[in-house]
């Protein structure tokens, strides 16, 4: 599998809004157009309002994430004008960027809809508000989410 290549500063966004939702689960996605337009949003974490709701249904933010749909509509408004869904990405608050069997089953489910099959998904590990942040990327390969090679320039 190809390296995905992250911009810096996209990389620098993604581990910023990490840091701002610390302890919560940041989440967002990114836009690309092959032509090299590119258009990051941060989402509102919409799980704390779900597990208020109904806590024996929904995990608590600081475990899990759920994209806003209106920011996902926005997002996808970009796509007759030639892009694609490029990244969806989330926070682990753990600190470790690992792609968790929950990341995995919601990850292949979403990769069914043919505009997010070719979709990296990257993880930022965050242990505090403090720390570095560090990113994984993962991508579909065949019936299961592989590691993907990372390069950051």
């Amino acid at each position: 599998m190809s390296p995905y290549l992250l911009d810096q500063d996209d990389a620098n966004d993604y581990i910023a809004h990490a840091r701002r939702e610390w302890p919560r689960e940041a989440c967002g996605l990114a836009m690309r157009h092959p032509a090299g337009g590119r258009v990051i949003y941060p989402a509102p974490n919409i799980i704390g309002k779900m597990h208020r709701v109904a806590p024996g249904t929904w995990r608590p933010a600081t475990e899990a994430f759920v994209i806003d749909p209106k920011v996902l509509q926005a997002a996808l408004h970009w796509i007759p004008q030639g892009f694609r869904l490029d990244v969806i990405y989330h926070s682990h608050p753990t600190g470790q960027p690992d792609f968790s069997r929950d990341d995995r089953a919601l990850a292949l489910a979403w990769s069914r809809n043919p505009l997010v099959a070719e979709t990296t998904w990257l993880v930022v590990g965050m242990k505090d508000r403090r720390a570095e942040g560090s990113l994984t990327a993962w991508a579909r390969a065949g019936t299961v989410m592989v590691e993907r090679p990372l390069v950051i320039a």
